[in-house]
């Protein structure tokens, strides 16, 4: 198709991102609101890895993409690495120095234990890299 009719087509396939404009219902989301409303919250499936990417990085990926010379290419965007929600819940209480109400419920329907996206073709191919880690992120997002 990108051939046929001269399109360049760059497909980015992301991580899970957060920053600003993050909706409710995801876990980040989740643990600022629980923040700011001294409400309890429910982690489900603590142990399951997700590979995490602020949106500054995205929309700077995005940006680069604009003048990349290629027919067609698919490229993953995350950070590289996983993190479970156990560890983002802790991190995020360590930074905001909080101890938030929390339970834990598990839900073996719904369990997909890692999800971390391999980042080098990007890398290799474009030199780019995430520059904002997940506790700078963190600390970014409650700051907009």
């Amino acid at each position: 198709y990108a051939k046929e009719y001269g399109l360049k087509i760059i497909i980015l396939r992301l991580a899970n991102v957060f920053g600003k404009g993050l909706k409710s219902g995801f876990l980040i989301s989740n643990l600022y609101e629980a923040l700011e409303n001294n409400k309890p919250i429910k982690i489900i499936n603590k142990k399951s890895k997700r590979d995490f990417i602020f949106v500054d990085d995205v929309v700077d990926v995005i940006l680069l993409m604009i003048d990349y010379e290629c027919d067609f290419e698919i490229f993953n965007v995350g950070s590289g690495k996983s993190y479970s929600f156990q560890k983002i819940l802790q991190i995020f209480e360590k930074i905001y120095d909080v101890k938030l109400d929390k339970s834990f419920e598990e839900n073996k329907a719904n369990f997909i234990p890692k999800m971390e996206l391999d980042i080098n073709k990007i890398k290799q191919k474009t030199k780019w890299y995430p520059k904002i880690s997940l506790e700078e992120g963190l600390k970014k997002y409650y700051s907009n």
